[in-house]
C-alpha cells in the first residue's frame, strides 16, 4: 500500500460531545499546535469528547493533566482516524484532551497493520 495524502484544505475537528456532537473547533492539517488548549477554550470547548480526522492524517495528541491527579508528564496518544469517545477509549479520568497536537500527512494504511474500531461490542455497528 502507498501513503495517502489528505485532501487540500483538510481539517481536524474537536467536539465537546461524544459521537461528534456539540460545540466544535477545527484546525487545519498539518503542523504543530502547542496552543491547542487555548484555541479550544476560546471557542467554548472545555472538554474534547470526540475527534474527526480526515483520511490521510496522523495525529499525535498530548493530554492535559486534570485537577484530580496532576502528572509531571501527561500522556500522549496517536490517531489515524476519527474517534467517537476520546475520554472512555484513550484516556482515564485523570486527564483530558488536548493540550497540544502534531498533525502529519501521508498516513499509510494496510489491512495487515491498521486497526478498525466498531461502535458496538462483537465487531458490530458502524466502523469508525
Amino acid at each position: 500500500c502507498s501513503p495517502a495524502a489528505p485532501e487540500a484544505g483538510a481539517k481536524v475537528t474537536f467536539w465537546d460531545g461524544r459521537h461528534f456532537t456539540g460545540q466544535r473547533v477545527s484546525i487545519p492539517c498539518c503542523g504543530v499546535f502547542d496552543d491547542l488548549s487555548a484555541r479550544l477554550q476560546e471557542a467554548g470547548v472545555r472538554t474534547v469528547r470526540s475527534i474527526s480526522m480526515p483520511p490521510g492524517v496522523k495525529g499525535t495528541f498530548q493530554a492535559s493533566a486534570s485537577y484530580v491527579e496532576p502528572r509531571e508528564s501527561p500522556s500522549t496518544f496517536e490517531l489515524t482516524g476519527s474517534i467517537a469517545e476520546v475520554d472512555s477509549t484513550v484516556m482515564d479520568f485523570t486527564e483530558s484532551c488536548c493540550k497540544a497536537a502534531h498533525l502529519r500527512s501521508g498516513v499509510q494504511h494496510s489491512e495487515d497493520s491498521s486497526v478498525v474500531l466498531y461502535e458496538e461490542e462483537g465487531f458490530q455497528g458502524k466502523a469508525a
